[in-house]
């Protein structure tokens, strides 16, 4: 694997603390907007997503974005490292990974609710506001 930074542990600590109550529950479905290197599909998956049913769809476009922490990575690795991160689960569906943007993502039918969407992709102000707008539309009653 790549040395990707772990942006991820910078959160955490704030993770294990809202999302533990919900660890191992049944078919408890999760969405995450910029997934990275995949340090936080990897803990959710070995953390929270453990019960049969339970599943992941990571969003991203393994492209970077115009932050400065950005210049200096290979994307091509990035993905890579996701891809080996997360194998596993990608093989036996648990994850479904969407190599697009949210706005791409978003504008397809939806597949179900989810009870946990994480918004960490584009930063931009704009776009962060998108996606937490219609993500709230995606979101189970009473989800995080």
């Amino acid at each position: 694997m790549t040395d990707a930074p772990n942006w991820f542990s910078v959160v955490q600590g704030n993770f294990a603390e809202i999302l533990q109550p919900d660890f191992g529950r049944e078919n408890y479905a999760a969405l995450q907007v910029g997934a990275f290197a995949g340090h936080g599909s990897w803990w959710l998956l070995a953390l929270l997503l453990t019960s049969e049913g339970s599943s992941l769809d990571d969003v991203d476009t393994w492209l970077g974005s115009d932050e400065v922490a950005h210049h200096a990575l290979d994307f091509s690795e990035v993905e890579a490292e996701y891809d080996e991160r997360v194998g596993e689960w990608l093989a036996s569906g648990k994850v479904r990974k969407h190599k697009m943007t949210s706005d791409e993502f978003f504008a397809r039918p939806a597949q179900g609710l989810y009870d946990f969407i994480y918004i960490d992709g584009d930063h931009t102000a704009a776009q962060v506001y998108r996606d937490g707008v219609i993500a709230h539309g995606r979101l189970k009653s009473g989800g995080l």
